[in-house]
C-alpha cells in the first residue's frame, strides 16, 4: 500500500511538473512577443487569440499524454500490488505445506519409534529367555557333572 501511494505521489509530481513546464513555455512565448521589435501592423485581438488557442491546445495535448503516463503508472502499481498479495498467498500456502510437511514427519518418527520400541521389547524378551533356557541347561549339566 505504501508503494501504490509513492508511485501515486511520484505520478503527481510529474503531473504537476508538466504542468508547470506548459505554462511556464506560454509565458516564455509571451515574453518573446513582447520583445520582439514592433511591425507597422500590429497582431489583431484575433491574432492573439489564435495564438493562445494553439497554445491551450498544445498544453491540452501534454496534460492528455500527463495522464495517460498516471494511468499507466496506476496501472502498473495495481499489477504489483496483487503480485505481491499473490507471493505472500504462496508464501503462506508454503509455510502451511511446511507445517503440514512436519507434522507428517514427526508422527512417522513417532509411529516408528513406536514400532522399533515393540520389536525392541521382543527381541529383548528372547535374547532374555534364551539366556535363561541357556542358564538352566548349565545348571543342570553342572549338577549332573559334579554330582557324580
Amino acid at each position: 500500500m505504501e508503494e501504490l501511494l509513492s508511485i501515486a505521489s511520484a505520478v503527481a509530481a510529474l503531473a504537476a511538473g508538466a504542468t508547470a513546464s506548459v505554462l511556464w513555455e506560454a509565458i516564455e512565448a509571451v515574453k518573446r512577443k513582447r520583445r520582439t521589435p514592433k511591425e507597422p501592423t500590429q497582431a489583431t485581438l484575433e491574432d492573439r487569440l489564435s495564438d493562445l488557442s494553439d497554445l491551450m491546445r498544445s498544453s491540452a495535448l501534454v496534460l492528455e499524454e500527463v495522464q495517460a503516463e498516471i494511468q499507466a503508472r496506476v496501472a502498473l502499481a495495481e499489477k504489483a500490488k496483487t503480485d505481491a498479495q499473490e507471493a505472500e498467498q504462496l508464501a503462506q500456502m508454503n509455510e502451511a505445506q511446511r507445517i503440514a510437511v512436519a507434522r507428517l514427519v514427526r508422527a512417522e518418527l513417532a509411529s516408528e519409534v513406536h514400532k522399533s520400541s515393540k520389536r525392541s521389547f521382543w527381541q529383548g524378551f528372547a535374547v532374555n529367555f534364551l539366556f535363561f533356557v541357556g542358564g538352566v541347561v548349565a545348571s543342570i549339566a553342572t549338577t549332573v557333572w559334579l554330582g557324580d
